[in-house]
């Protein structure tokens, strides 16, 4: 027998009938197959013995897997479900459906995510968008950490080569490794690395200097 009922059965790839019901088999080595519409195909070797009974009591078909699509903002998020990781977003997955699983996300200089979700079967992902699978979205909240920069008055403060303004100046920066290049006509450029910390006011003095005192 098999559950759900109804289940193809094959032997050695003839067509035998229908779950549940009791066949004869050849003496042999030979192989189950299991199908029905909407489910994983089942398959077992068996070695058949003559004149002598097998049960094998009921197996339980799987469904088909599900398929969920996972976009992140910003994208290249570290994707774990079920605490096992599973890739960078976009990421694309196959999963058992009707099971619920946890889902957590994580990007450096953002706030971690964790939810969780539960796929339907494949026929109700086709009748609901008819694409036959689900995007699900999130978005991450970025953190940032106060820089405030003193030192030559006027210097061009450039971060990933973008102009943000001149010393004296407060930012807020993501809060990752980031390089700062700072630039002054008559004065040699400087590049400083810096992490700034949720939470955390830091300050970076600059003394630029001329070519002769380089």
């Amino acid at each position: 027998s098999s559950s759900p009922t109804s289940a193809k059965v094959f032997i050695d790839g003839n067509f035998t009938g229908e779950t549940p019901s009791v066949f004869e088999v050849v003496e042999g080595n030979r192989v189950l197959s299991i199908e029905k519409d909407g489910y994983k195909a089942f398959a077992r070797e068996l070695n058949i013995k003559a004149s002598k009974e097998m049960d094998l009591g009921k197996i339980n078909l799987l469904r088909l897997d599900s398929k969920i699509i996972i976009l992140t903002k910003p994208d290249k998020a570290s994707v774990n479900i079920d605490s096992i990781y599973q890739g960078l977003s976009p990421l694309e997955l196959d999963l058992q459906p009707l099971v619920e699983y946890s889902l957590d996300i994580s990007k450096p200089g953002y706030k971690s995510l964790s939810d969780s979700f539960k796929l339907p079967i494949v026929e109700e992902l086709i009748l609901q968008n008819k694409k036959g699978y689900i995007e699900l979205e999130k978005s991450l909240e970025p953190l940032y950490g106060q820089i405030s920069i003193l030192g030559n008055e006027g210097t061009k403060v450039i971060v990933n080569n973008q102009i943000q303004g001149f010393v004296p100046m407060k930012m807020d920066l993501l809060a990752i490794d980031q390089e700062l290049t700072f630039e002054k006509e008559g004065y040699v450029s400087q590049t400083k690395l810096i992490k700034p910390t949720p939470g955390l006011k830091q300050t970076i003095n600059i003394s630029m200097l001329t070519p002769e005192q380089d």
